[in-house]
């Protein structure tokens, strides 16, 4: 009856197994988990209470960007691997309960294999019901290195993963850098933007006018036309430059878009200070700063560390262990007893696999040798480049500020000149077009020199100036920002110097 039971259980559990089919989401689910995405993507934050300054939108970014926290939570995820390796080195402890019961006596005879005669007898040394346990403790000492050289390659991928956040973080303070100038700038100069398109608009329909009625010569009112048909033209380029920045910037800070927000564009009253380090000195910053450089570093020693657990793979393993049981079996002397012993085991295979495993492990360690250099040209050229970059920059920022100048010197001198009626209407919007596109140029120089700035920041690989402390407030946070960015350059790239170099007695 037992085993007719057993064999429909069985047969009822395989036919469900193979009924088994793609489940397609419906409609409504896909629907609600998208209204719950929404709502948790901007869910918990501190809402917006003035004008957002660049510290406030680098503290924004750090705590709410949503690429940052995955990145972040690999930190997290990493360190809780780890925490599990630190259980394989321990003792493995089992406990096991049973009951076993039986439709009948587990009886049975023997043969007397001296006079080859058969007991006729049946006799049984078993309880139709039996109850178990058994407390058994073991330990492998093979299985116990490998867990500790495991142990040390998950804590390297949580260094890995922690460079891997850190360079997450100089991407993202680089994008929002350059996003904040880049929106300021079309927050500055929109209205401006916008009126001056409605004139031109009114101006070109009047000079079609004039050219229709015949009133000038046709030549010189198309010439006009056409001019100002360049300004408009101009007009739309600089609107489609910069539309787009402070969406951008929204999404940096993980802002819900359409989310209404102004820019504090006050442009810092200091500047920075040009590098006189020697560029060799700089370059081997880079390199020992660089998350890449120092990822790649810890991939090497996870590699040693794997050529390690090959040869204790190949080891004979000893396997130790100690039991505790008991029966509820009334045919035993004593229902509870004792065991221990110990087993040796070698698996052969392993031991012929260990040579193409040794060559392809040192093969990977040539690969990731030869990737330490490639990253580090690509570093130092980096650096180089984001130097050469800062002294153009700021260059080019000089002139358009004295370009600037001289444009605001003309339209002034212009509008005088239209209000006494001896230049046209025409002329005074090119000259006021002008000065709009050279404002808007210097704007974007300035944003330019900014971006080139936290790039040489980012070339560099310098670590955050403030610790990071998600508890931290956006008010927090953002005076800090500031306090460490407003730091002199040059002084936090002699500070990590002397950390990586310490002094030698």
């Amino acid at each position: 009856m037992f085993f007719k039971v057993g064999v429909s259980a069985l047969m009822v559990v395989g036919l469900v197994g193979c009924s088994l089919r793609p489940t397609p989401g419906s409609d409504l689910a896909f629907q609600r988990n998208a209204q719950a995405n929404i709502l948790r993507m901007t869910a918990e934050q501190e809402p917006i209470s003035g004008p957002i300054s660049l510290e406030e939108a680098m503290a924004r970014a750090l705590k709410y960007n949503l690429d940052l926290r995955v990145k972040r939570d690999q930190v997290m995820l990493a360190n809780t691997k780890l925490d599990l390796e630190h259980y394989g080195m321990l003792p493995n402890a089992v406990i096991e309960a049973g009951y076993v019961r039986r439709s009948n006596d587990n009886a049975s005879t023997s043969l007397d294999l001296l006079s080859n005669t058969r007991d006729r007898s049946f006799a049984t040394s078993q309880d139709r019901r039996q109850r178990s346990s058994d407390i058994s403790i073991s330990w492998d000492i093979l299985d116990f290195g490998l867990s500790y050289v495991r142990a040390q390659q998950a804590a390297d991928d949580v260094l890995i993963s922690r460079e891997i956040w850190r360079k997450a973080v100089h991407e993202l303070l680089e994008d929002v850098r350059a996003e904040f100038w880049r929106a300021s700038t079309y927050q500055r100069l929109i209205d401006r933007l916008q009126q001056l398109g409605k004139r031109t608009d009114a101006a070109i329909a009047n000079s079609q006018r004039l050219s229709n009625e015949d009133q000038l010569n046709r030549l010189t009112v198309l010439h006009a036309e056409r001019e100002l048909i360049r300004v408009k033209q101009a007009i739309n380029d600089l609107e489609q430059n910069l539309l787009g920045a402070k969406a951008e910037l929204a999404r940096l800070m993980n802002l819900k878009p359409g989310t209404a927000f102004t820019l504090d564009a006050t442009r810092p009253t200091h500047t920075s200070k040009p590098l006189d380090l020697p560029l060799d000195e700089l370059l081997e910053v880079a390199v020992a700063q660089r998350p890449e450089l120092r990822q790649n570093w810890y991939e090497q020693r996870i590699n040693v560390q794997e050529a390690k657990a090959q040869v204790l793979s190949i080891l004979p393993s000893l396997r130790g262990y100690a039991t505790r049981s008991q029966s509820s079996n009334s045919f035993l002397a004593d229902g509870s007893w004792m065991s221990a012993g110990a087993a040796v085991s070698w698996s052969l295979i392993k031991a012929f696999e260990y040579p193409a495993r040794s060559r392809a492990n040192k093969a990977h360690q040539e690969i990731l040798e030869r990737q330490a250099l490639a990253l580090s040209m690509a570093v130092v050229t980096q650096v180089y480049l984001s130097l050469l970059q800062q002294d153009y920059f700021t260059e080019k920022l000089s002139l358009a500020q004295k370009h600037l100048s001289v444009q605001k010197r003309i339209t002034r001198q212009m509008r005088m000149e239209a209000k006494a009626q001896r230049v046209s209407e025409q002329e005074l919007i090119l000259e006021e077009m002008n000065e709009l596109i050279a404002e808007a140029k210097y704007d974007i120089s300035f944003a330019e020199r900014q971006k080139a700035y936290g790039s040489l920041i980012s070339s560099l690989g310098l670590e955050l100036p403030v610790s990071l402390d998600r508890r931290a407030d956006i008010k927090t946070l953002s005076s800090a920002l500031q306090s460490g960015w407003n730091a002199d350059l040059h002084s936090r790239v002699t500070a990590s110097r002397k950390v990586q170099r310490p002094a030698r007695h």
